[in-house]
């Protein structure tokens, strides 16, 4: 809920282009500076025990990640909300929720879960990535929660301060197969002003999990909103020249391209 983590993310993306930047101009280092018995690998490895002998030719030809499939973050909030936020989101939307018609709202969500959302009133769109109760909050109020609300200005409206206390939270002791650090699912249940409850029943994915995967129209709508900060760039153009990575000859047309069509629309 700091301005350290993202600025970790992004001093290593920093890091990796000045990398490739002094490598380009002839910079050198040990050609065995992985697979050495004292290097990165041996580093990295339990109890310097790294496997030097297989044979690497394959290497790089496949992620393994895609073995086990891409999961993709619907939300810009920390991942421990996304459930959750499902869960209210197509409540709010099934039953025409307004918030003025909320009288609490109780979460279910893993113990590790709980322990990330440590900011219960916060005051930042920085410490809000990490509040259940705004993110619960901001999808009543809005029907979503994008970057666009991840400002002080919407954290500290009225509505959403006047929502937030109205969330609670508690935990259960299990734990997910494949997200380890998650609780098997999560539950939320709202109560209302003439005394119904609406239960989300057991979530056991959020939308974007490699098991329950974004529709195209939502993938689009996440890559819209992270780059809709930027004036300069039409997102429409380069989600569509990204879509077609495959067959772009030169990666840096991508940004000439999205960035002509504002001026151009501009003149």
């Amino acid at each position: 809920g700091t301005m350290t983590k993202p600025l970790h993310a992004g001093r290593a993306a920093a890091c990796a282009i000045d990398a490739v930047s002094m490598a380009a101009k002839g910079l050198t280092a040990a050609p065995d500076a992985l697979e050495h018995h004292a290097g990165f690998l041996a580093a990295l490895s339990p109890q310097a025990q790294a496997d030097r002998q297989t044979d690497a030719r394959e290497l790089g030809k496949r992620l393994r990640i895609l073995d086990a499939g891409l999961s993709i973050k619907k939300y810009p909030m920390c991942y421990a909300t996304h459930r959750i936020i499902d869960g209210v989101l197509d409540l709010a939307l099934a039953h025409a929720i307004k918030p003025a018609e909320v009288r609490r709202v109780h979460a279910k969500i893993g113990v590790a879960q709980a322990s990330m959302l440590r900011n219960h009133s916060p005051v930042t769109g920085l410490e809000a990535k990490f509040s259940l109760e705004f993110a619960v909050a901001s999808a009543l109020v809005e029907h979503r929660v994008g970057l666009r609300e991840l400002t002080d200005a919407f954290v500290n409206r009225p509505d959403i301060r006047e929502l937030m206390p109205k969330v609670s939270i508690s935990t259960v002791d299990t734990q997910c197969p494949i997200e380890m650090i998650f609780a098997l699912t999560d539950r939320v249940q709202i109560e209302l002003s003439d005394g119904r409850v609406l239960d989300s029943g057991e979530i056991r994915f959020a939308r974007g999990n490699a098991l329950l995967p974004l529709a195209d129209s939502e993938l689009k709508r996440k890559f819209l909103d992270c780059v809709a900060v930027d004036p300069d760039l039409s997102g429409e153009i380069l989600y569509d020249g990204l879509s077609q990575l495959y067959s772009v000859a030169n990666v840096r047309s991508l940004w000439i391209d999205a960035s002509q069509a504002v001026r151009q629309a501009a003149a």
